[in-house]
């Protein structure tokens, strides 16, 4: 997969080395900080690669973290107003600044040290400090990247990213987990997204890892009747509010898909495939059939491996 950052950082603060030759673009926007005349005006955001650099806390050093914390806050963003910011992030720092982003190391998260409009630097400040994953460097790259953007990026469906890009733990293949969601790629699929009930089912079924491996598509809405699905490789999760989200796969998956998929009388599955007695069974939707009040007609797709595959149907009076 490539390695090109196609998304990558807001503002960081602390030494952070930037990679030789790879490009970034401003994703998730962050406002920037501005200070006119000893007065701030929008908010610090304190990211994960400074966060990860500050020494454990101990009782001998926690002052020299504190002061080191303050001062390269303040000569990076304030270099006017040095003599007056030091103390004041100083005076935040002895009062839970340090202990806020010893907690944040520790949840990997991130921290906004957010400002009231009209504060002044050379005053007692009694900032908001905020833990929050939004405000975290993340890396999202390739093709993983290019999904992301052009799916709106942190401002689409799936918000913004929650992990840098990681290597799946057993089959080649990468992913990031966002807000609402996730993008898996693999050398044969691409980098396509998942999220919502159909994400939880596959998740439940051990990812990449179970029957249906990694998605072939985003999730997408099925085109007549209100529902929602992903292919993957080795089958279907299909969600509708009615049924919630199921799986189907082999060969009772490739019968429905001849019938019509969920357009078919069967519409949408109600189960996971499942064993039955010599074979293998999903269910469908049931239907109420009116005038004949009182019945009802529930539908199903057998598989035995003498027979294959064929659709059945019930009818049975309500108790």
């Amino acid at each position: 997969m490539a390695r090109r950052v196609v998304v990558a950082f807001a503002i960081a603060i602390g030494v952070v080395g930037g990679s030789t030759g790879v490009a970034s673009a401003a994703q998730p926007t962050i406002p920037p900080v501005t200070m006119t005349h000893g007065v701030v005006t929008d908010s610090l955001y304190v990211q994960r690669p400074f966060i990860a650099r500050l020494p454990l806390l101990s009782s001998d050093n926690t002052n020299l973290i504190i002061d080191i914390v303050a001062g390269v806050i303040c000569q990076r963003y304030f270099p006017a107003a040095v003599e007056s910011c030091t103390p004041v992030l100083a005076y935040l720092g002895q009062h839970g600044l340090i202990a806020t982003l010893a907690q944040a190391r520790e949840r990997d998260a991130c921290v906004r040290i957010r400002f009231n409009a009209g504060t002044v630097m050379r005053g007692v400040v009694w900032p908001t400090v905020e833990t929050n994953p939004q405000y975290c460097l993340r890396y999202v790259y390739g093709a993983i990247g290019e999904r992301w953007m052009s799916l709106g990026g942190s401002s689409g469906p799936l918000g913004y990213a929650l992990t840098d890009e990681l290597g799946t733990p057993n089959k080649p293949g990468r992913y990031n987990h966002f807000r609402h969601g996730s993008i898996y790629w693999s050398a044969s699929t691409g980098a396509w997204e998942v999220h919502g009930a159909i994400r939880d089912k596959w998740a439940s079924l051990g990812w990449e890892n179970s029957f249906l491996g990694f998605p072939r598509t985003n999730e997408t809405p099925t085109p007549r009747r209100y529902g929602r699905f992903n292919h993957f490789q080795g089958g279907s999760v299909y969600w509708s509010p009615a049924t919630g989200a199921h799986e189907v796969h082999g060969a009772i998956r490739d019968l429905w898909a001849r019938m019509g998929w969920e357009n078919s009388v069967l519409g949408f599955p109600t189960s996971d495939e499942y064993a039955i007695a010599g074979g293998r069974r999903s269910r469908f939707e049931t239907r109420q059939h009116y005038p004949t009040a009182g019945y009802y007609t529930i539908y199903g797709i057998d598989w035995t491996p003498s027979r294959g595959a064929w659709a059945w149907s019930m009818r049975l009076p309500y108790l």
